[in-house]
């Protein structure tokens, strides 16, 4: 953080008065641009920080807040799907556009094997890779990004263990986009991202046991590094999370699953609303149970479950709240060429049963799918990967309208499910004026640097405080009133703190269309605050444009101020953890003296701030209660 040298001006002298003193200073200058600058704050794990320069060019402003995961190949706004053959020929991205999915409008990628595939900007250029696992390949395989989408031949191929799973995440919290594969054989690796790419000679080797299959990550523990959840497909079949405890340090946890083979699905989310991700694990081969593992403060148990029975779901699971109650529902992707089935979400415990379903769609033999708002009307859509000829897009609000795309027997290609909810970042802590220990934050300009293509949008908020780390005195959060990525601090928060934070939160509706965050700008007008007590001047007296008499009271006083032009005027009262007490004036009032009459009768014994906004200027006095 950079601070401009701060002056203080003179000191108003006032009769036989307690005052509190605003010195308006010089700017305090805090900018947050640089990916170092980022790191210090504290974000959701499915963020994170990168180096990416997109709207700035600098190199010193390399640092962006964005979502690990992409869902447009070709950056037209559209959201794109992923099929994958089973034994080849061929990966096929399916371009969206506004007519829908089309049998020609697709990528094409020759393979030999296909399993779960995943997309992401892996180089931070704009233009998102295809990563495919590489299923009995031997090597997973990078398509590197063109703007017309990944290029077929422009590859980075690395051994995979015969991985059938992959997840792309900043595991590690270094900027750098990590790549886990779960291998056929008994090895998840981690290959670690930096500068330099991809290598065998950086990369973490985990032995699952028994073919890991399937991955998904959340930070399950809260510790703010993401765990990752993967499924054992052979005994003892059960459900293993691998704990982040320190970046690149992981421990291990089984859940019991089921006796028989085979594992085949995860999908999470926080079902039940207590603030923690719930595990669904699905299954096919003879398994046609369903687990859905309860996330508790305590963690995860093989016994804290709810068990339905969907049937042999080969394509796993997907989450979304499909009749409009603001409850997740769960929607199994069935093999034996039979319906989906959604799950629909009670709202209380066990949440799940086999009598509350519903049958969707026609008789498939699904192999994975997503649900999503694929062309925009405000209703769900539902793409499913089919082992068959053909995948389908079924379109809502009746799912029985759909588009048919040409496949060989499409086998898990898509499974990353677009999340529809806000993530935040929260600054470090800063102490943007530096006069001293009294010094304040008086008024201040909150500005950033933001990319929200479509309806996406980034919203700024402020928190104050007089501690160094935030507690229950620290104001509640206020949001910055913006025009154009713009706007003044919120007045809730200047006046009477030393210590600010902001948060900023991303959100969309559209997957194609994510925010990224690359700078944000606080512009603060600092002040010194002091008590004095000062005689009767024996010069003339001047305009104070503030005063409180009697102060100190017992139970009324007056409150005199000087307007010098018409103004909007706000006079607010705060105790002495800046917390708003009671709002006496927020009207437009004339040039003049004005007088409020204040009944302090309910206000307890202490010290109080009272501040005066007109216009532009902030004016403030200490208060001081007697009993």
């Amino acid at each position: 953080m950079a601070r401009k040298k701060i002056v203080t001006v003179a000191l108003i002298r006032v009769a036989a008065a307690v005052i509190l003193l605003v010195a308006v200073s010089a700017e305090g200058l805090w900018t947050d641009t640089h990916y170092s600058d980022f790191l210090q704050g504290i974000y959701d794990a499915e963020i994170y920080v990168s180096r990416r320069l997109q709207q700035e060019t600098s190199p010193t402003d390399s640092g962006c807040i964005e979502y690990h995961a992409k869902f447009d190949v070709n950056n037209d706004g559209w959201y794109d799907l992923v099929s994958s053959d089973k034994s080849g020929p061929a990966v096929k991205i399916w371009l969206g556009s506004s007519g829908g999915y089309s049998q020609s409008n697709c990528l094409t990628y020759p393979i030999t094997s296909g399993g779960n595939c995943d997309i992401s900007d892996l180089n931070l250029d704009g233009y998102p890779e295809l990563i495919h696992s590489g299923l009995i390949m031997h090597y997973f395989c990078i398509y590197w990004g063109t703007a017309t989408g990944p290029s077929p031949t422009d590859t980075t191929l690395l051994p995979n263990d015969n991985a059938e799973a992959i997840y792309v995440a900043d595991l590690d919290k270094d900027t750098y986009l990590d790549i886990a594969v779960a291998g056929f054989e008994d090895t998840l690796f981690i290959y670690w991202g930096s500068a330099a790419g991809y290598s065998t000679s950086d990369r973490l080797a985990v032995s699952v046991g028994s073919m890991g299959h399937n991955i998904e990550a959340s930070d399950l523990d809260m510790n703010g590094y993401l765990d990752l959840i993967v499924l054992r497909v052979y005994a003892p079949n059960d459900v293993v999370i691998l704990y982040q405890t320190s970046p690149r340090s992981f421990t291990q946890l089984s859940l019991d699953f089921s006796s028989s083979k085979s594992p085949h699905g995860l999908s999470i989310e926080d079902l039940d609303y207590n603030g923690y991700t719930d595990i669904v694990a699905t299954g096919y081969y003879n398994m046609t149970h369903s687990s859905i593992y309860w996330g508790r403060e305590s963690g995860y148990s093989s016994t804290d479950r709810t068990t339905v029975n969907p049937g042999e779901s080969y394509g796993g699971s997907a989450i979304a709240d499909f009749d409009g109650d603001s409850l997740l529902d769960v929607l199994y992707f069935r093999e034996g060429y039979k319906r989906p089935i959604i799950y629909y979400n009670s709202g209380s415990s066990p949440f799940f049963s086999d009598a509350d379903t519903q049958e969707i769609c026609i008789p498939l033999r699904a192999t994975g799918g997503i649900v999503a708002d694929l062309d925009y009307d405000g209703d769900l859509d539902v793409f499913i990967n089919h082992q068959g000829s053909y995948s389908y897009v079924f379109y809502g609000p009746s799912l029985s309208s759909y588009d048919s795309l040409p496949v060989s027997e499409d086998h898990h290609g898509t499974f990353r499910e677009p999340l529809q909810i806000p993530f935040s970042y929260y600054s470090r802590v800063a102490r943007p004026c530096s006069l001293g220990t009294d010094t304040v934050a008086v008024s201040g300009n909150a500005s950033w640097i933001a990319d929200t293509p479509g309806t996406s949008r980034v919203d700024v908020f402020f928190r104050a405080g007089n501690t160094s780390a935030p507690d229950s005195s620290w104001t509640d959060w206020f949001q910055v009133l913006a025009d154009s990525n713009s706007g003044p601090l919120p007045d809730e928060i200047c006046g009477a703190h030393g210590y600010i934070q902001y948060r900023a939160d991303l959100f969309w509706q559209n997957p194609a269309e994510m925010p990224n965050l690359e700078r944000v700008e606080v512009d603060v007008t600092c002040g010194s605050v002091g008590i004095t007590v000062e005689e009767e001047p024996k010069c003339e007296k001047q305009d104070t444009r503030l005063d409180i008499f009697p102060n100190p009271l017992l139970q009324k006083t007056t409150i005199e101020y000087h307007l010098t032009a018409e103004e909007r005027v706000s006079l607010k009262i705060y105790d002495m953890a800046g917390r708003l007490m009671e709002t006496l004036i927020d009207e437009k009032q004339e040039t003049g003296n004005h007088n409020f009459y204040l009944d302090a009768g309910e206000f307890a014994a202490g010290v109080y701030f009272v501040k005066l906004k007109a216009g532009n200027h902030i004016s403030a006095r200490k208060l001081v209660v007697l009993r």
